[in-house]
């Protein structure tokens, strides 16, 4: 499959992923979303009314899209950048006003307008808003693992500057970056395990949060050959959901080790609970890189488009443009 088929198909992934979930505030745990979507199919529940939040994005699509506005301008991501980017977010969404943005992100807009120090802000970050929002780096150094790691880092510092976080994040964009270059679902983990122990320990502060390449191990271990109800259990009882790295990366993982198709990753999000949209969000995108862009329903991305006022199409169109002329 064409390598631009398949960046493609990650970056429509990451939004049908975060917006065909209804996000729920507070989130649900694991026995009120088994109840509420256990016996339901796919197709039974992306087009209910929730909570009015039906095909809406948040925090997933403003700093996914924070990160690519600064790929398109820039062809890199540096802490300073990423900062004056970080505070225009801030003054147009107010990061401080309800629950879409977590507590990384609320730390670091407060010690930028104290006027700290970029490189020391981000030291106690051990959400998931690293991955989340960095996908795109993953895709933009598919095919330069140097760069992939460097910038990986440098989204990071800001906010989630902790081994576990980043461990998170270079974990994902590892990944998406070998699927992109055609290695299969395991081999592209692999890969992330592999990279993770390259550099865990090197960068970040220093965490007793559990190791993200341990727990990628026991999955590949624990899952092949699983189904849906036996991944949900695993993630439930074994790794566990809330917004924490430790949670939400591996649920994702454990989400596409099992699945193959983006509406069942997507399923499965909403009977586990938690961060729903995020772990769909990450294990689509890992579809589309995979499989390409002609596994996502076109009538949901077009829902998608229309209740967020955005051209999602057209946004890759122009990321792939960018990534092609840079290289």
């Amino acid at each position: 499959m064409d390598v631009k088929n398949k960046i493609k198909g990650a970056f429509i992934g990451l939004y049908f992923g975060a917006g065909v979930n209804p996000r729920f505030s507070p989130m649900l745990e694991p026995k009120e979303a088994l109840r509420r979507f256990g016996d339901k199919k796919f197709a039974q529940y992306y087009d209910f009314e929730i909570y009015g939040s039906r095909y809406k994005l948040y925090d997933q699509y403003t700093q996914t899209k924070l990160i690519y506005d600064i790929l398109i301008k820039y062809g890199k991501i540096t802490p300073e950048i990423f900062k004056d980017y970080l505070l225009v977010l801030h003054k147009k969404y107010n990061v401080f006003k309800g629950d879409v943005y977590g507590p990384s992100t609320q730390k670091a807009i407060t010690k930028i307008i104290a006027g700290e120090n970029v490189y020391e802000m981000g030291k106690t970050g051990i959400t998931c808003g690293s991955a989340m929002r960095g996908l795109p780096i993953g895709m933009y150094f598919y095919n330069n693992e140097k760069l992939l790691i460097e910038n990986t880092i440098n989204s990071c510092i800001i906010s989630h500057n902790t081994d576990v976080a980043i461990d998170a994040a270079i974990a994902s964009n590892v990944t998406l970056a070998s699927l992109i270059n055609g290695k299969n679902k395991f081999d592209a983990i692999k890969e992330a395990i592999k990279a993770i122990r390259k550099y865990h320990g090197k960068f970040g502060a220093k965490t007793t949060e559990p190791r993200i390449d341990e727990i990628l191990e026991g999955l590949l271990r624990n899952l092949r050959g699983k189904n849906l109800e036996e991944a949900r259990e695993y993630i439930v009882k074994r790794i566990g959901v809330s917004w924490f790295a430790r949670d939400v990366v591996p649920s994702a993982f454990a989400n596409y080790i099992v699945l193959n198709s983006p509406e069942e990753s997507s399923l499965l999000s909403m009977r586990c609970g938690g961060d729903n949209q995020t772990t769909s969000e990450i294990a689509c995108a890992f579809h589309g890189a995979e499989k390409g862009v002609g596994i996502f329903s076109k009538d949901i991305l077009k829902n998608i488009e229309k209740v967020n006022k955005i051209k999602i199409y057209g946004m890759a169109d122009k990321l792939i443009r960018k990534i092609f002329k840079a290289s």
